[in-house]
């Protein structure tokens, strides 16, 4: 049975999430789902089903608590040496090259968050740093060029080919973890314009934090909340407009604005905008021409111009009524009944 190394402090900062859901978080979304159920229709309930989700999410998350609590190995950091790196130590690194400085803390794989600064144990480089003292050099090789190919080779049971759906075993070391689906992207492929591999395996708790343990192993980290679309709207696979529309999508609260939401990511809002862009362009563009070039271009009729700038404002106009009518959507409206 696999045992989770923990600090002590991780431990209980792990004990009392635990506690909390349990005791807070659980009766809470029961009573909200109640009072959401007792609104009628559940079909177009989207308070009932926000509340189912996230029931969801808390009961899984128990579950995977109460498993990592139980098998959980507490190591004592308190006799640690100052001056020898050890599990549970904090380490000042210094980089030769740039002279940056950061700061880490080896913990379990369990409890490494690198947003907090704190790095797996079985980490290149937490391994190149244990046993290390103060003022000692080390070296550890990061998984260099193509990354997310490098990683998922590292666990996947195939060669990846990138623009193939791949069917094979994740394995850690010679134990298989589970049957998965694999989906490699090359750039400019995929969903942020950057090599990545998606990895679709069982539902299963357990199986999911296997996998993602896995990964961190061999130098992948947690993404942020929204970085895909960041690098997607970075790289041009996206504009500003579809950027907003997945954030819009993932928070809606009514199927009608889900469905705005999606028209607006594939594109509608953008095309519309490009639309009007274009005709003004034009527009400038034969002005311009008859102003450059009197003898060869004939000067547009003020009557066209100001119909055609008349179309466009009123586009421009409806655009606007309609993005009001949206915030209405999005953030719902607070009636008073007296």
């Amino acid at each position: 049975m696999d045992k989770y190394p923990l600090t002590k402090e991780g431990f209980l900062a792990l004990e009392q999430e635990l506690k909390n859901l349990k005791t807070v978080e659980r009766p809470n979304i029961i009573a909200a789902i109640s009072e959401a159920r007792a609104q009628g229709d559940l079909s177009e309930n989207a308070e009932y089903s926000a509340a189912k989700e996230k029931q969801s999410f808390i009961e899984g998350r128990i579950q995977e608590l109460e498993v990592v609590v139980s098998r959980a190995q507490v190591i004592d950091t308190s006799a640690n040496s100052n001056d020898i790196v050890r599990f549970g130590a904090k380490v000042l690194v210094v980089d030769e090259d740039t002279e940056k400085e950061s700061s880490y803390q080896i913990v379990g794989d369990y409890e490494a968050d690198i947003n907090k600064n704190k790095i797996s144990i079985s980490s290149p480089l937490a391994k190149a740093l244990i046993g290390k003292e103060v003022g000692d050099t080390a070296e550890y090789k990061a998984p260099g060029g193509d990354k997310s190919f490098e990683i998922c080779e590292k666990i996947f049971s195939r060669k990846l080919i990138s623009g193939k759906i791949m069917f094979g075993t994740i394995s850690d070391e010679n134990e298989i973890v589970d049957e998965v689906i694999v989906l490699p992207f090359k750039s400019p492929k995929g969903y942020t314009g950057e090599d990545s591999v998606e990895i679709q395996c069982h539902g299963g708790i357990n199986v999911i934090k296997k996998i993602l343990s896995l990964t961190y192993k061999y130098g992948s980290r947690p993404a942020e909340r929204g970085e895909f679309t960041k690098r997607a709207f970075l790289n041009g696979k996206i504009d500003l407009s579809e950027a907003e529309a997945v954030a819009d999508l993932i928070h809606a609260k009514t199927m009608k604005f889900a469905q705005k939401s999606a028209e607006n990511l594939s594109g509608k809002l953008s095309s519309k905008i490009n639309e009007l862009y274009g005709k003004l362009f034009e527009l400038i563009s034969k002005m311009t021409a008859a102003i450059d070039f009197p003898e060869d271009v004939e000067e547009p009729e003020y009557s066209y111009i100001e119909k055609e700038l008349v179309q466009i404002i009123s586009e421009i106009n409806r655009i606007s009524a309609v993005s009001k009518s949206s915030d209405i959507l999005r953030q719902g409206v607070k009636i008073a009944i007296v």
